[in-house]
């Protein structure tokens, strides 16, 4: 953060309003710019040397705000980076200085400016603000280690700022900065000049947001450990898809549904289904470009090309049977012979799971056949 305060103008300062948020003085931010008034005020400008005046719109569907559409505070700018974000648009990076009224819009050029007036921090107790200060800071480093992460990542940032300011009012508006309040609020803090009566209104607003915050995150643990099982797999299979998506692994993934469709149309039994499932949790949990995966995959296929439920009810012909063996094999009387009896005790007796025949011989025989 710059030390050194440029001499701030109180005519015809370039005014960016902003639709949400507020440029709290001792911060710095990143500014979209993609109006055309606003961006043809950015093209004039110097990065590192041109002061703005930033305002906030107290209705952000307004497109040209006059001065009732904005808030009676602003902050004076200054102008760090200036980037380029499209042929019409841009990001600056922009450094608060300290707060300004504004007293009139002018109209005189091609973008908006306005004239205004220094607003400096109203101290009625210097003693209470720094102790009020002391004691936020203090705060706000009792409760790191246990905050919620969307609280703790971003007060974890401005913790050593918040060490190294001596001003109470800045460190009200930095902590304000930190916790991502909504644009009514951070307004509320803008507005209050007295220092110890900014610091309260801080103060309250860290301890509502970390207790929103830890709210959620209970009520986030609670419905997760109320989930059955199922749900638990079916959440977690589509962050899974979602997170393959990203990769760019997803790719065959509407070859793996219909798969998994025709699988669960076929007819499995108890034993089948149980093993089917393990394999398409296995699958689920792939890479498409591991090896395993078209093993498994293939086997799952061939599970689901299988006729299951149907049943053959074709009458054994034995005499048929044995006509088909001498037309295809030459000899082998008694490899016939011992196929015919096991097709008519088949037969007779009716039972599907009688003895498995072992064929024996060198290659070329006709076992297979």
């Amino acid at each position: 953060m710059s030390q050194h305060t440029p001499e701030l103008p109180t005519h015809a300062i370039p005014l960016l309003p902003l639709r949400n948020g507020v440029l709290f003085p001792g911060t710095v931010i990143t500014i979209p710019v993609g109006r055309p008034r606003s961006v043809a005020m950015i093209e004039s400008l110097v990065p590192g040397e041109s002061i703005i005046g930033v305002a906030v719109q107290r209705d952000p569907k307004v497109s040209d705000p006059e001065l009732a559409d904005l808030q009676p505070l602003g902050t004076y700018a200054r102008v760090r980076q200036i980037t380029r974000a499209g042929e019409r648009s841009f990001h600056i990076v922009a450094e608060g200085l300290q707060r300004f009224e504004i007293l009139e819009l002018l109209h005189d050029r091609a973008f908006l400016t306005a004239d205004g007036a220094p607003v400096d921090d109203a101290l009625a107790d210097p003693v209470e603000a720094r102790a009020l200060a002391d004691a936020l800071r203090e705060e706000v480093k009792r409760r790191l280690p246990t905050l919620a992460p969307e609280i703790h990542s971003t007060l974890v940032q401005w913790s050593k700022l918040l060490g190294r300011t001596k001003e109470p009012g800045i460190v009200g508006d930095r902590l304000a900065a930190a916790l991502n309040l909504d644009t009514e609020k951070e307004v509320q803090v803008l507005l209050t000049r007295e220092v110890s009566e900014r610091l309260r209104l801080v103060g309250g607003l860290m301890a509502e947001a970390i207790t929103l915050a830890e709210v959620r995150r209970k009520i986030d643990s609670e419905v997760r450990r109320g989930f059955s099982k199922g749900q638990r797999e079916a959440v977690l299979r589509q962050q899974l898809r979602a997170i393959k998506k990203e990769l760019g692994e997803d790719e065959g993934q509407g070859d793996l549904e219909d798969l998994k469709a025709r699988l669960d149309a076929a007819a499995l039994d108890e034993e089948a289904r149980k093993v089917v499932d393990r394999e398409l949790r296995r699958i689920d949990a792939m890479n498409p470009a591991q090896a395993e995966y078209n093993v498994i995959r293939t086997y799952l296929e061939t599970i689901a090309e299988l006729p299951w439920g149907d049943r053959a009810d074709a009458e054994i012909d034995i005499n048929a049977i044995a006509d088909k063996l001498d037309a295809d094999h030459d000899g082998l009387d008694k490899v016939k012979r011992r196929i015919l009896e096991h097709m008519a005790v088949l037969k007779v007796s009716g039972n599907e799971r009688a003895t498995i025949l072992c064929l024996a011989g060198p290659p070329g025989v006709g076992k297979t056949s």
